[in-house]
Protein backbone atom coordinates (compact mmCIF):
# COMPACT_ATOMS: atom_id res chain seq x y z
CA UNK A 1 0.00 0.00 0.00
CA UNK A 2 2.86 2.36 0.75
CA UNK A 3 4.29 1.78 -2.72
CA UNK A 4 1.03 2.82 -4.38
CA UNK A 5 0.89 5.97 -2.26
CA UNK A 6 4.48 6.79 -3.22
CA UNK A 7 3.69 6.36 -6.91
CA UNK A 8 0.61 8.59 -6.64
CA UNK A 9 2.57 11.26 -4.78
CA UNK A 10 5.39 11.02 -7.32
CA UNK A 11 2.98 11.35 -10.27
CA UNK A 12 1.36 14.40 -8.65
CA UNK A 13 4.75 16.00 -8.08
CA UNK A 14 5.75 15.45 -11.71
CA UNK A 15 2.40 16.87 -12.86
CA UNK A 16 2.88 20.01 -10.76
CA UNK A 17 6.39 20.52 -12.11
CA UNK A 18 5.20 20.08 -15.69
CA UNK A 19 2.23 22.41 -15.12
CA UNK A 20 4.63 25.32 -14.64
CA UNK A 21 5.33 25.24 -18.36
CA UNK A 22 1.71 24.99 -19.51
CA UNK A 23 0.09 28.20 -20.61
CA UNK A 24 -3.38 26.71 -20.27
CA UNK A 25 -4.97 25.15 -17.22
CA UNK A 26 -4.93 21.33 -17.29
CA UNK A 27 -8.70 21.27 -16.72
CA UNK A 28 -9.27 23.22 -19.94
CA UNK A 29 -6.94 20.94 -21.89
CA UNK A 30 -8.81 17.91 -20.60
CA UNK A 31 -12.13 19.53 -21.47
CA UNK A 32 -11.03 20.29 -25.04
CA UNK A 33 -9.68 16.78 -25.59
CA UNK A 34 -12.83 15.24 -24.14
CA UNK A 35 -15.08 17.36 -26.38
CA UNK A 36 -13.10 16.41 -29.47
CA UNK A 37 -13.06 12.69 -28.71
CA UNK A 38 -16.48 12.23 -27.15
CA UNK A 39 -18.71 14.34 -29.36
CA UNK A 40 -16.90 13.91 -32.70
CA UNK A 41 -16.47 17.64 -33.11
CA UNK A 42 -14.01 19.09 -35.59
CA UNK A 43 -10.93 20.82 -34.24
CA UNK A 44 -12.31 24.16 -35.40
CA UNK A 45 -15.59 23.47 -33.57
CA UNK A 46 -13.65 22.87 -30.35
CA UNK A 47 -11.65 26.02 -31.07
CA UNK A 48 -14.94 27.96 -31.35
CA UNK A 49 -16.31 26.47 -28.13
CA UNK A 50 -13.18 27.48 -26.25
CA UNK A 51 -13.28 30.97 -27.81
CA UNK A 52 -16.87 31.37 -26.58
CA UNK A 53 -15.54 30.66 -23.11
CA UNK A 54 -12.77 33.24 -23.43
CA UNK A 55 -9.84 30.98 -24.33
CA UNK A 56 -8.12 31.73 -27.64
CA UNK A 57 -6.51 28.49 -28.81
CA UNK A 58 -5.52 27.50 -32.33
CA UNK A 59 -6.92 24.27 -33.74
CA UNK A 60 -3.40 22.88 -34.22
CA UNK A 61 -2.78 23.27 -30.50
CA UNK A 62 -5.93 21.28 -29.79
CA UNK A 63 -4.68 18.60 -32.19
CA UNK A 64 -1.39 18.45 -30.30
CA UNK A 65 -3.29 18.08 -27.03
CA UNK A 66 -5.35 15.24 -28.49
CA UNK A 67 -2.20 13.48 -29.70
CA UNK A 68 -0.48 13.96 -26.34
CA UNK A 69 -3.29 13.38 -23.83
CA UNK A 70 -5.85 11.32 -25.79
CA UNK A 71 -4.16 7.93 -25.29
CA UNK A 72 -3.61 8.64 -21.59
CA UNK A 73 -7.25 9.65 -21.18
CA UNK A 74 -8.40 6.48 -22.92
CA UNK A 75 -6.15 4.33 -20.75
CA UNK A 76 -7.48 5.92 -17.56
CA UNK A 77 -11.08 5.48 -18.65
CA UNK A 78 -10.57 1.85 -19.60
CA UNK A 79 -8.88 1.05 -16.30
CA UNK A 80 -11.51 2.75 -14.13
CA UNK A 81 -14.68 1.76 -16.00
CA UNK A 82 -15.61 -1.87 -15.53
CA UNK A 83 -17.51 -3.61 -18.27
CA UNK A 84 -21.24 -3.74 -17.61
CA UNK A 85 -22.52 -7.22 -16.88
CA UNK A 86 -24.66 -8.76 -19.59
CA UNK A 87 -27.51 -9.21 -17.12
CA UNK A 88 -27.69 -5.50 -16.31
CA UNK A 89 -30.84 -4.99 -18.38
CA UNK A 90 -32.43 -8.38 -17.75
CA UNK A 91 -35.27 -6.81 -15.76
CA UNK A 92 -36.21 -4.34 -18.51
CA UNK A 93 -39.05 -5.71 -20.70
CA UNK A 94 -37.76 -4.29 -23.97
CA UNK A 95 -34.36 -5.89 -23.38
CA UNK A 96 -35.86 -9.34 -22.81
CA UNK A 97 -38.24 -9.18 -25.75
CA UNK A 98 -36.66 -7.83 -28.97
CA UNK A 99 -40.05 -7.96 -30.73
CA UNK A 100 -41.29 -5.10 -28.56
CA UNK A 101 -38.81 -2.79 -30.29
CA UNK A 102 -40.46 -3.19 -33.68
CA UNK A 103 -42.71 -0.36 -34.79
Amino acid sequence: MAGARYRADHREEIRKRAARYWQTAPELILCAVRWYLRYSLSLRDVEELLAERGLEVDHTTIWRWVQRYGPELEQRLRSTCAAAPETAFASVPWARNPVSLEL
